[in-house]
């Protein structure tokens, strides 16, 4: 049986050396990123079975990165962090996490709550609902990576796709230009913003009634887009 494989995403150094020979002396796993983008990409090249999330993140925060892995699917995501407000923990649950620590936080008790996630995560059986996102006439599946408009099936390019879940993952938020630049490119220059209007220019082909007069990927002057 393959052993479970954990992401953990925090710019501290320490955090991964202190809990990496606890996870594995329990037959984990562990692979590191300290930046939330390079986590994205890496999760979406790489089956984990349970992420480990920092909120004080270079770039962007654990609250976002949280959002985008909910939209890819339900493995199980436990926030750790020094903020220890009420808010902070209900912001952290209000993102999608399963479970949320605070630091400085017990290395065995922390290896006691991956294993129970994984344990719940395990006995719970499957659901379609988990990995589709419906935004009004729209459906997207993240498992069979399949975007429908009233039950009929839309051909979107890798990058339409992309942009397309990260709008629908945060419905009727704006998304700023420069957080899909760096999501999709890693990078936000002027050539890339351009770039990115060609795609939503396309995808509100495929997916508006009238492309010319949108009325899902509605443009935020001068901020971003959001899906409504």
């Amino acid at each position: 049986m393959a052993r479970p494989h954990i992401l953990l995403i925090d710019d501290d150094p320490d955090v991964a050396s202190i809990l990496s020979p606890y996870l594995k002396r329990e037959g984990f796993r562990l692979t590191v990123s300290r930046n939330g983008y390079d986590a994205l990409r890496q999760f979406r090249r790489t089956p984990f079975d349970l992420v480990l999330l920092d909120v004080v993140l270079p770039e962007t925060d654990g609250y976002s990165v949280c959002r985008e892995l909910r939209s890819q699917g339900d493995t199980p995501v436990i926030f750790l962090s020094c903020r220890a407000e009420e808010s902070d923990k209900i912001r952290g649950f209000d993102a999608g996490g399963d479970d949320y620590v605070t630091k400085p936080f017990s290395p065995r008790e922390l290896v006691a709550r991956v294993k129970a996630r994984l344990r719940s995560r395990d006995a719970r059986p499957p659901s379609r609902s988990s990995h589709v996102l419906r935004v009004g006439r729209l459906e997207i599946d993240t498992l069979l990576q399949r975007v429908t408009v009233d039950g009929r099936p839309v051909r979107l390019s890798a990058k339409e796709y992309r942009i397309l879940c990260l709008l629908a993952s945060r419905s009727g938020q704006t998304v700023g230009f420069r957080e899909l630049c760096r999501d999709l490119w890693g990078r936000d220059t002027v050539r890339d913003l351009r770039t990115l209007t060609v795609h939503i220019r396309n995808l509100r082909k495929k997916l508006e009634p009238d492309p010319a007069h949108p009325e899902h990927i509605v443009t935020v002057r001068g901020t971003g887009y959001k899906l409504v």
